[in-house]
């Protein structure tokens, strides 16, 4: 995926990542023996099928603020997005299937699709911290460590531990007390 933006080392635009989606080839051709035969068989989905499959989903990753409600739409799609048959998209995304040693094609296309899909709905200053990843694994990670936020139980445990820190000036002096408090 890196080498895709024309920009050394910056995440791609959404202009860029459509223009990769157009150049995946439209559809296997037929040999000219085989006109007028029905054949069964699988095709590559045109570009124009890819570049839908690749949903904008219902928000954009600005932050903290959204991560939550991202995270949410963007586990769903992914868990009901077929990318192929062997492969379950949110399991990649999480690295509980990781690489395999034999149809590593197949998980290739499904790990840059997913990072497609990551890439287009980020704001451009997410967007910016992810760009130069080549696994969808190293992206999710990137942003929850970034983007989640603590939850409710550990904000209020932490608060508790802050001002239960009591200070007497018989003891210590100010300075000792803020160096306490800022251990916390």
């Amino acid at each position: 995926m890196s080498g895709t933006s024309s920009r050394a080392g910056q995440a791609p635009t959404d202009e860029e990542i459509e223009v990769l989606l157009r150049q995946t080839p439209a559809r296997n051709e037929k040999p000219s023996s085989l006109v007028g035969t029905t054949l069964l068989c699988r095709r590559k989905p045109s570009s124009h099928e890819m570049s839908n499959k690749i949903a904008s989903l219902n928000v954009k990753l600005s932050g903290t603020a959204n991560y939550p409600e991202w995270v949410t739409s963007l586990k769903l799609y992914l868990r009901i997005t077929e990318i192929n048959e062997e492969y379950d998209a949110w399991d990649i995304t999480t690295g509980d299937y990781t690489k395999p040693t034999s149809a590593a094609k197949k998980w290739e296309k499904a790990n840059d699709f997913i990072l497609l899909t990551i890439l287009k709905n980020c704001e451009d200053n997410v967007r910016s911290r992810i760009g130069t990843f080549e696994l969808a694994k190293g992206v999710f990670e990137e942003l929850k460590k970034a983007y989640e936020g603590k939850t409710a139980t550990e904000f209020y445990s932490l608060l508790d531990s802050i001002t239960n820190i009591p200070y007497d000036d018989r003891k210590s002096t100010i300075e000792e007390h803020i160096s306490h408090f800022e251990g916390t």
